[in-house]
C-alpha cells in the first residue's frame, strides 16, 4: 500500500510540473536572456496580465516550471493574494472593481523585490477558508519574479506596475471562451447564479475589463492566445500594428476613487 501511495504521489507531482509547449520556447529564451543580462543588483520581473478567467495563474506556474528546467528559479506572485477581506470586498460587488485590492502593499512588495531585498512580507488567501493571512517569502536564490493578475500590465495609477516589468505578457481569448469558462466555474459554486443573473454579472465584467484592463494589451511584449481547449500560441507584439486603444482615463478618474 505504501508503494502504491508513493507512486501516486510521484505521478501527481509530475503532472503538477507540466511544462509549456515547445512553440513557446522563444518566450522562455527571452526570460533567460533578461536574467542573464540584467543588472545583478535588480531582480528581473515578468508580468502576466490579460483577460479574466483565461488561466494566468496556471500559465505562470507552467512558465516557472519550464524556467526551472533551464536552471532559473522563479517566484510566482499572484495579484489575487492582495484582495481585501471578504467583508471589505462586499462593499464593491463587481468582480473586477479595482478598489477590492491592496495597491500600496503590491507596490511595496514589487519595489522590494526589484531591489533584491532578502525577503518580502506579503498577504495571501487561504484557499480552504478564503481568509486573509500574511507570509514572509525569502528571495535568496530567486532569479526572477513572475507577477500575474488582471492589472499587472497597468501603466496608470494605481495599477502602474509596468515601471517594474522587464517583460510583459498579455493573455487573450475570445469572449465566447470567457463566458463558457466563467459559467463552468459558476456551476461549481454552492450558490449558482441563474442564467439571467450570470449574464448581468458578465456584462459588468466586460465593462470593467474595457475600462481597466484592455488598454494594457498595448504594453505587452508578447501576446499568448488561448483557444477553447486551453492550448497556447505566441505572438510577438508589433507596437505599430496594434489597434488604437480606447482611453477611459477620464472615466476612471471621475467614477472611482482608489484606496
Amino acid at each position: 500500500m505504501k508503494k502504491i501511495f508513493l507512486s501516486l504521489l510521484l505521478f501527481t507531482l509530475c503532472l503538477g510540473a507540466e511544462e509549456l509547449p515547445t512553440q513557446l520556447q522563444p518566450l522562455v529564451n527571452s526570460v533567460k536572456t533578461i536574467v542573464k543580462e540584467k543588472d545583478p543588483s535588480l531582480m528581473p520581473i515578468v508580468v502576466i496580465g490579460g483577460c479574466p478567467g483565461v488561466g494566468k495563474s496556471t500559465f505562470a506556474n507552467k512558465l516557472a516550471d519550464s524556467l526551472k528546467e533551464e536552471g532559473i528559479n522563479c517566484l510566482v506572485i499572484s495579484q489575487d493574494d492582495y484582495n481585501k477581506t471578504l467583508e471589505e470586498r462586499k462593499i464593491y460587488t463587481n468582480e473586477l472593481d479595482p478598489r477590492r485590492l491592496k495597491w500600496d502593499w503590491m507596490h511595496r512588495n514589487m519595489q522590494e523585490a526589484k531591489n533584491r531585498s532578502e525577503s518580502i512580507t506579503k498577504p495571501f488567501i487561504n484557499q480552504l477558508n478564503r481568509e486573509n493571512g500574511t507570509e514572509t517569502v525569502q528571495l535568496k536564490g530567486i532569479d526572477c519574479i513572475i507577477f500575474e493578475g488582471l492589472y499587472t500590465l497597468g501603466s496608470v495609477s494605481p495599477m502602474n506596475f509596468m515601471q517594474y516589468a522587464d517583460l510583459a505578457l498579455y493573455m487573450e481569448t475570445s469572449l465566447e471562451n470567457t463566458f463558457d469558462w466563467k459559467w463552468e466555474r459558476d456551476l461549481k459554486k454552492t450558490r449558482t447564479r441563474t442564467p439571467e443573473q450570470f449574464y448581468e454579472h458578465m456584462m459588468t465584467i466586460c465593462r470593467d475589463f474595457a475600462f481597466h484592463i484592455y488598454y494594457t494589451k498595448a504594453n505587452a511584449d508578447y501576446i499568448i492566445d488561448v483557444d477553447s481547449n486551453h492550448n497556447y500560441s505566441l505572438r510577438e507584439v508589433d507596437k505599430n500594428s496594434l489597434p488604437a486603444m480606447p482611453d477611459f482615463t477620464e472615466y476612471r478618474l471621475k467614477t472611482i476613487q482608489y484606496s
